[in-house]
């Protein structure tokens, strides 16, 4: 069996784009790279690194330099289930695009992701519980598709802020609003370079269209989602 030739053009530039940073056309300015809260998240990431399994370990950015902690909780205790049905349309800074499907349950303590492509065939697969990671990449998959690195892009969409906040890097830092969310790169002079912006329903981020635009990889991910059943 073989994957779509588009889809696999398509995922093979997302490893190329993340392991080639593109030239940001702005800043977000200068903050207080000193202040607490920022070194209270540095200290915090370097425990949660020390302490985390190595499949726990997401690189964003293709090295060391950029480390997302996937947390010990998948999906909150105390949050609501959720099922939905995606469709997802990504594209890329030299124009091309793709488009697939995914399948995404959560419930307390547990992630479970599913990916298609256009004719159902299963891509990829996510099982996260508070015991196990497993991630899942039919053969037929580029080699250089990371399950991981998607999974960080779904849960900087979808994840509550502070999972968020607590799983990024320790010079990024979140900005989130009810209808989006800025991720940034802070230096050690304390400035800022856009690293994604996100946007979403500021009702139920799970019924409608959202967004993720990373800025320094240059794609963009516009994802239309619909719950299923009743939740």
């Amino acid at each position: 069996m073989k994957f779509g030739p588009a889809f696999i053009i398509a995922t093979s530039l997302f490893t190329a784009a993340c392991s080639a940073p593109m030239e940001l056309p702005f800043d977000m300015g200068t903050i207080d790279f000193s202040n607490s809260q920022q070194k209270e998240h540095a200290k915090q990431h370097e425990a949660a690194l020390n302490a985390a399994d190595p499949d726990h370990i997401v690189a964003l950015n293709g090295d060391n330099n950029a480390l997302f902690v996937l947390p010990e909780i998948p999906w909150p205790l105390d949050a609501n289930r959720v099922d939905v049905m995606q469709k997802v349309y990504a594209t890329w800074q030299n124009g091309r695009s793709a488009d697939f499907q995914a399948r995404i349950g959560l419930e307390p303590g547990h992630v479970r992701i599913v990916m298609l492509d256009q004719m159902g065939r299963r891509a990829m697969q996510v099982n996260w519980s508070r015991t196990e990671l497993t991630f899942q990449r039919a053969d037929w998959m580029p080699a250089g598709f990371d399950p991981a690195r998607m999974l960080a892009d779904i849960m900087m969409v979808y994840w509550p802020t502070e999972m968020v906040r607590d799983a990024l890097p320790a010079n990024m830092m979140l900005v989130s609003n009810p209808d989006n969310r800025e991720i940034a790169i802070i230096d050690e002079d304390g400035k800022s370079t856009p690293y994604s912006t996100v946007t979403y329903p500021a009702k139920d981020r799970w019924v409608g269209s959202a967004s993720l635009d990373n800025l320094r990889d240059g794609y963009q991910l516009e994802i239309n989602s619909s719950r299923i059943g009743t939740q």
